[in-house]
């Protein structure tokens, strides 16, 4: 495999759906936008006049404006979500350099004022946000929303935001509009416009979704749905916070024994920013849990039914990857074959793999069945174990854990020996009983299938509207594949069609048992 045609698809793909990806958010993304085109452009542009370094030099474009700030974007939320705002600084001053458009230039500040806050500096935060108060602004409406919140002016939230100054429809501060209402008691109110904005969540939107959720129940009283979150969606957020939204949710439901219980745990943190809302909630508990009415209970139980199928379905299920011990494993077992590859005499040494073991459809029409097995784990080459073994890991665990491990390998090795077995019966159709085939690729196209697999089935059985978005995800992901190896020399159509056609096949008739949710919610 040449590394800078592969480039070229893995960069112009990414880039090509994270545009249109973007064309479809309103607003704070004019930037990325302006990115993208740059990458695309410079990619085109090196397809036409120097094919042969396209693939790196849009690769290093990717890398440099569109990976490194994203990923130190990533970082500013993860420190952020962790109160950890003195650290964030530092990245989102990364991420301000090589991003210095959609409001992330001025981000550092941003942090640098929470920091004050969780330090109990709550005046000084306040005073270095109104520097950048502008309603013309998005960076500015943000910065306008944490004053309120920090002042605990939720009313004046509240008039702010249906004055009509949000444009577009910018779902951050109107997550915290729900917090607002229902932090002033109007609980059917809020209920009800958490409604309405559900059907404005995207794919991308999850965190916000389960940030708008952890409002709604807390406010709701419902502590053991609270407690779920907290130990999948939200589990991330520190201990502190999530004590602090339990004993509002037992506040509204006048259970003041158990909030003081949350209470006493904040204690002893240094989050003073915290420490502050807790005493300021128990001076203005929220309004009585048994005030809601009976269809904001019915709209409430529907979201649990949704939240449940976010775990099951979702762009981020409930799975842990060091928790995925066949996937692990085959992985492992990879590495030592590619390592007895390397010391046999070269993983890209035809002779030497033809040797170990990759299937030549007519010795193995001539007995050596062997070799269908062994195939599977012989790579070429570091590029070739790399792809593959990153795929495994990428979508392996979600597999493991919906169906269970034994499930999960079965289907994993039957995909892989049958991709193997169709190339054989299928070589003399072909021409090529003399050409050698070899790699893990239709155990992984089997794993493809058999999420396929998983989403029609939680589509057609559990009606989970976010089974059908990841469905269409993955029959998109199989199309460019089979495109993939239609137009690229040496690589196996047949083998990634029949494992993707063999795990879909496995995974339709076997039993889905979903053991992460099992293991993520003790």
């Amino acid at each position: 495999m040449d590394p800078n045609y592969i480039l070229v698809w893995i960069v112009g793909g990414t880039v090509a759906l994270q545009f249109i990806g973007s064309l479809r958010q309103p607003t704070g993304n004019i930037g990325w936008i302006c990115v993208y085109t740059v990458v695309l452009i410079l990619l085109g542009t090196g397809m036409l006049r120097t094919p042969q370094v396209a693939g790196y030099a849009a690769g290093v474009a990717w890398l440099i404006l569109v990976v490194l700030p994203f990923v130190a974007i990533q970082i500013v939320h993860y420190l952020s979500i962790k109160k950890r705002y003195h650290a964030a600084v530092w990245f989102a001053r990364i991420a301000a350099v090589f991003h210095p458009a959609d409001g992330w230039r001025h981000h550092p500040a941003l942090c640098r004022a929470l920091g004050m806050a969780h330090d109990g500096r709550i005046d000084e935060a306040c005073v270095s946000l109104e520097q950048y108060r502008d309603d013309h602004h998005w960076f500015g409406r943000i910065a306008r929303a944490y004053i309120y919140r920090l002042n605990h002016d939720w009313q004046a939230f509240i008039d702010w935001f249906e004055s009509g100054k949000i444009t577009g429809n910018e779902l951050d501060p109107a997550i915290y509009y729900i917090r607002a209402i229902g932090e002033t008691g109007r609980l059917n109110e809020m209920v009800a416009q958490f409604a309405e904005m559900r059907s404005g969540f995207g794919r991308r939107d999850g965190d916000l979704r389960n940030l708008c959720r952890l409002f709604v129940f807390a406010f709701s009283g419902r502590t053991e749905t609270l407690e779920r979150l907290f130990r999948t969606r939200l589990a991330v957020f520190p201990p502190q916070v999530q004590s602090y939204w339990l004993a509002t949710a037992w506040l509204a439901r006048r259970n003041e024994e158990n909030a003081r219980k949350e209470y006493e745990a904040i204690q002893s943190s240094d989050d003073r920013l915290t420490q502050h809302e807790v005493a300021w909630r128990f001076d203005n508990p929220p309004a009585p849990a048994d005030g809601l009415s009976a269809p904001s209970r019915r709209i409430l139980d529907d979201e649990e039914l949704q939240l449940d199928h976010d775990e099951r379905y979702g762009f981020r299920p409930s799975v842990k990857r060091s928790k995925a011990v066949v996937t692990l494993s085959l992985i492992f077992v990879n590495l030592i074959v590619f390592g007895i590859e390397m010391s046999a005499g070269g993983a890209t040494d035809l002779k030497t793999l033809t040797t170990l073991g990759a299937v030549v459809p007519a010795w193995v029409m001539d007995g050596q069945w062997w070799r269908i097995a062994v195939a599977t784990f012989l790579h070429y080459g570091a590029l070739h174990l790399m792809m593959n073994m990153l795929g495994l890991l990428a979508l392996g665990p979600y597999l493991e854990f919906a169906l269970g491990p034994l499930r999960y390998i079965t289907t994993y090795i039957v995909a892989g020996f049958g991709s193997m077995l169709a190339i054989v019966l299928l070589s003399p159709l072909t021409h090529s009983e003399l050409v050698p085939v070899l790699g893990a690729s239709g155990g992984v196209m089997g794993i493809v299938g058999a999420i396929a697999a998983v989403y029609m089935r939680g589509w057609r059985r559990d009606r989970a509207h976010v089974a059908h978005a990841q469905l269409v995800l993955v029959l998109l992901i199989i199309i460019i594949q089979m495109i993939f190896d239609v137009v690229t020399p040496n690589v196996s159509f047949l083998a990634h069609f029949s494992g993707a056609l063999i795990g879909f096949a496995l995974a339709s008739i076997q039993r889905h048992e979903f053991a992460a949710l099992n293991q993520e919610t003790k």
